[in-house]
């Protein structure tokens, strides 16, 4: 209510992974009927309380009907680190950040986060794909300004936005990151920014977590 949406700038693409020595599971159907078999034996791990791997990890558990154990995390970096040394089973993670781990095989991905599959690792499945619909993650960024001001000036920041987005040395500074360049109408960014509010504040709601 304090701000006004100024342009979209990028999207990092998240998925499941999980040590495939804890938990042997072959995809997300083996996940899913572990945890079904087993309610709340699976510790998922996340970045920490109210962030967006946590948020992920809530709608999975409402999306495919099962109980995991949240761990949150300082971070996704020891989230990672106790994955990667079979203290967890799973983490939502940016797929920049466990694609080596994932073609090593020392972690599995399960399915992305995303409406199409990614280049970073094309064999891996979306949710949907993998039997969970409309289950589309990412961690965003964006530019908002003060809620008063003028349209004028958040048209013209708008577009200055845009066109250093379009430019080749942002680009690829946002692509090292493993992020999707996002080139959006100010106001399809509002919209964007109205429902990511609604969807998030209902999972809040139904999950019992702060809203802030």
């Amino acid at each position: 209510r304090d701000f006004a949406p100024v342009s979209a700038i990028a999207g990092v693409p998240v998925g499941l992974v999980v040590n495939p020595a804890r938990l042997d599971v072959k995809d997300l159907a083996g996940f899913i009927a572990a945890a079904r078999k087993s309610p709340a034996s699976i510790n998922v791990g996340s970045s920490g309380l109210g962030t967006m791997a946590h948020l992920a990890i809530e709608l999975l558990q409402q999306r495919a009907r099962i109980t995991l154990t949240h761990v949150p995390y300082r971070g996704g970096g020891p989230a990672l680190q106790d994955l990667l040394a079979g203290q967890l089973d799973a983490t939502v993670q940016p797929l920049s950040t466990v694609a080596s781990y994932v073609q090593s095989g020392r972690l599995r991905a399960l399915a992305v986060a995303t409406t199409q599959r990614e280049a970073l690792l094309p064999d891996v499945p979306t949710f949907a794909e993998a039997g969970v619909p409309d289950f589309h993650v990412s961690t965003w960024y964006g530019l908002f300004a003060p809620k008063a001001t003028p349209a004028v000036p958040l048209d013209a920041l708008h577009g200055a936005v845009q066109a250093a987005l379009a430019t080749d040395d942002v680009k690829r500074i946002w692509q090292e990151q493993g992020a999707r360049i996002d080139l959006q109408s100010r106001e399809a960014f509002a919209g964007f920014v109205a429902r990511e509010v609604e969807r998030w504040s209902a999972i809040a709601r139904t999950t019992g977590l702060p809203m802030e």
